[in-house]
């Protein structure tokens, strides 16, 4: 057998194992394979750490957005009383903003999506095969709400660990306030962007 046939033959059996890899994966519901590049994702996340760490460092302007992101949020939620917060009260300030962004101002805009995306407004009777029919903007409006539910436990355990066991450490609270502002400004808000449209 010449060098080329042993060439050819190894490429269809190549060709072979690699189109009964495609059936199978198709078989099991993967239809583009280059999806799972997504995966090296996670390295991606792990190379951020030296950038959240920078970010979060104490007497950064990370910390002095967050002084007065939760000197704000201490002053409406005292009906402006007053504006001091300390080191462990601004772990409950970011708390009550994330709360409250996650379940009244995301559940509203949810609320409102289904509202808009019918002539008849929210079907209360089938909201589940209504969310189904969603698209666009009310479909947007009501993943933002459905993302910020699914993530904050996460959130919540983080808080209360670092309430606990670290009150004073304001680098954890720095990160707690980066994960805040990264899910509140970002991820809810981004959905009413015309960018989007």
């Amino acid at each position: 057998m010449s060098s080329n046939g042993y060439t050819e033959e190894k490429n269809d059996r190549s060709m072979e194992k690699k189109n009964c890899l495609s059936q199978k994966l198709e078989s099991d519901g993967v239809v583009n394979p280059k999806g799972f590049a997504l995966l090296g994702g996670n390295i991606g996340f792990i190379a951020t750490v030296p950038l959240t760490s920078f970010l979060a460092r104490p007497d950064g302007m990370l910390e002095k957005l967050l002084n007065a992101l939760c000197a704000g949020i201490v002053f409406v939620g005292s009906a402006g009383s007053t504006s001091k917060v300390s080191s462990t009260g601004m772990i409950a300030a970011l708390s009550a903003l994330y709360i409250w962004m996650t379940f009244v101002f995301s559940g509203v805009g949810s609320a409102a999506g289904m509202n808009i995306s019918t002539k008849d407004g929210r079907d209360d009777k089938h909201p589940r095969a209504q969310v189904a029919k969603l698209n666009g903007l009310p479909l947007r409006m009501h993943s933002a709400h459905s993302h910020m539910v699914e993530n904050i436990s996460s959130f919540v355990l983080a808080a209360a660990l670092t309430q606990i066991m670290a009150p004073g450490d304001q680098t954890l609270t720095n990160l707690l306030g980066l994960h805040v502002i990264c899910k509140v400004f970002v991820w809810v808000l981004r959905p009413y962007s015309l960018a989007n449209g």
